[in-house]
């Protein structure tokens, strides 16, 4: 369980996925650019360095993570994004969130987004800088 999870889902998709972590170990998501028809590769160039290095880590770190695509590039570009707007409030692609979990006044549990990294991914000049963010990022965060 505490392996990365090998389904992409999408905006479409995402907050009945998100579900699915629910009692996993250390949920993570990574939100990334959409994969480009014909290319197989995301439009985004900081996706496509990001992602392998984040899942290794991710594995490594015991985590849960739901990989999940924005969207083509206009679409993400778009400031009415759902993504962009609260409760996920991203701010860049690819974004690491922390997934937490509460308990809503009617006794339903609810997913919620904890910490994040996003424009800091995006900040990184190397892979090395990259992985150091990322492993200060996910040895911080508690999942309380």
């Amino acid at each position: 369980f505490g392996d990365v999870q090998p389904d992409r889902v999408d905006r479409a998709t995402f907050w009945a996925a998100q579900q699915t972590l629910q009692g996993l170990p250390r949920p993570v998501v990574l939100f990334v650019g959409s994969d480009e028809e014909g290319t197989g590769a995301s439009w985004c160039g900081d996706c496509r360095r990001a992602a392998p290095l984040i899942e290794r880590l991710a594995r490594t770190r015991g985590c849960t993570l739901l990989r999940c695509e924005v969207g083509s590039r206009p679409a993400w570009k778009d400031p009415d994004h759902p993504f962009r707007m609260a409760p996920l409030g991203l701010r860049a692609v690819p974004s690491l969130v922390e997934w937490r979990w509460h308990r809503r006044s009617d006794g339903q549990v609810q997913g919620r987004p904890g910490r994040s990294i996003g424009p800091e991914l995006e900040a990184c000049q190397t892979e090395a800088e990259m992985e150091a963010l990322v492993h200060s990022f996910l040895e911080a965060l508690t999942w309380a």
